[in-house]
């Protein structure tokens, strides 16, 4: 049979990609304000990038055979038949996109007849199972397999074009969505300044949004049978994002905390009104309500050795050791209430040195179990 003839389907991959999008469209639609006017070309590749897809590869020029063979028996257990049944295996690179390839035992030669293969999710490998009987030809298990390897590479490119389509997809959206709220918040800002009155802040706004924010995880925990007890299992604590000039850190950060943890909208100092305090003014009055604190140590700042051109090395803002000194002090650094996210290559302040740091250079999901270990210590998270 030419593997041509055979039509696949995607039903659960194409629902699955559908629930990615989502989140990926709600995801820019819950940024502020002042991140959708401040997000330019490059913070957007970073979200596209985080929701995108990598598609599965299937090495078929490793495939290799499983050492035992097994026998087929009557229906009284004991005598052998003469059928046996071989397992022969496809190794996928990318262990961790393997799901994509989930519905492979979906897919059959005939409506009847046996899957064309099996994922093996947990060994990251397509397992392809065929039997032979005795009237059978030498060459007979070789054109099986042929024939079924040929049509997991079918399967495999075929779903790797679906990845691809979704993926630009996703991009088009997202930038459409980011766009659309860009463009509306610059021609409102041109009409406020046409106005020409003065802005001042609307705690209603925030009040609002509370509320807003409270029904909707009563209306989720309905929906989904959820007692009072079930939410328990997190809390909402005052936290606070110490940060420097990484924006696409600070956003996943901030995204992490608010949508992934779900612990309450963390504080980031630019976001608040300044009601005509000074920025150490405005940093206290947040500072002193504050249960736990994030600090992002990134490597914004190049500092060059006087003695030693050549002796370059990069460290925090300024801004970011003084409020993490502030804190240790407030806080208490035993406390535990201050977790010290570190990316890339960094000076750290000889005073903390051997304090632990939690290794963010990978991205902020990539650190999220060290993170929950810390919040489940604290009591915040159960």
């Amino acid at each position: 049979m030419n593997p041509q003839n055979v039509v696949f389907t995607y039903d659960h991959l194409e629902w699955k990609m559908s629930q990615r999008l989502e989140a990926a469209l709600d995801f820019i639609n819950s940024l502020s304000q002042e991140d959708v006017l401040r997000c330019d070309a490059g913070g957007l590749a970073v979200f596209a990038r985080y929701y995108a897809i990598l598609p599965p590869i299937i090495r078929p020029d490793l495939i290799t055979v499983d050492t035992q063979v097994l026998e087929q028996t009557d229906e009284t257990f004991v005598h052998k038949t003469g059928v046996t049944y071989h397992s022969f295996f496809i190794p996928i690179e990318r262990e961790e996109e393997a799901d994509w390839l989930e519905e492979i035992d979906r897919q059959k030669v005939e409506a009847a007849g046996p899957p064309i293969a099996f994922l093996d999710e947990k060994r990251s490998r397509i397992d392809i199972r065929l039997s032979t009987s005795p009237a059978d030809e030498d060459e007979e298990l070789k054109r099986q397999l042929d024939y079924r390897v040929s049509l997991v590479e079918q399967y495999a490119e075929s779903v790797t074009r679906k990845i691809v389509d979704f993926n630009k997809d996703l991009a088009a959206r997202m930038t459409t969505d980011l766009n659309r709220r860009k463009d509306a918040l610059t021609k409102a800002n041109k009409a406020l300044e046409i106005v020409g009155l003065p802005r001042v802040y609307n705690p209603e706004h925030e009040e609002r949004a509370i509320q807003i924010q409270n029904l909707l995880q009563s209306l989720g925990a309905a929906m989904r049978g959820e007692t009072r007890d079930n939410q328990a299992s997190t809390q909402e604590v005052h936290s606070f994002i110490v940060h420097g000039h990484d924006k696409s850190a600070l956003l996943e950060l901030k995204d992490y905390i608010q949508n992934t943890l779900n612990i309450g909208q963390p504080v980031v100092l630019r976001d608040q009104p300044g009601l005509g305090q000074t920025i150490i003014e405005k940093f206290e009055r947040h500072a002193e309500a504050v249960d736990l604190v994030f600090v992002l140590l990134t490597p914004d700042d190049e500092v060059v050795n006087p003695h030693d051109s050549n002796d370059k090395k990069r460290q925090a803002r300024p801004n970011v050791i003084f409020e993490m000194g502030f804190f240790l002090g407030a806080l208490k650094r035993e406390s535990g209430r201050i977790l010290l996210l570190h990316k890339g290559p960094l000076e750290i302040p000889s005073d903390i040195s051997g304090v632990e740091y939690i290794d963010i250079s990978n991205g902020i999901e990539s650190a999220g179990e060290r993170i929950r270990r810390e919040l489940r210590a604290l009591g915040i998270l159960k």
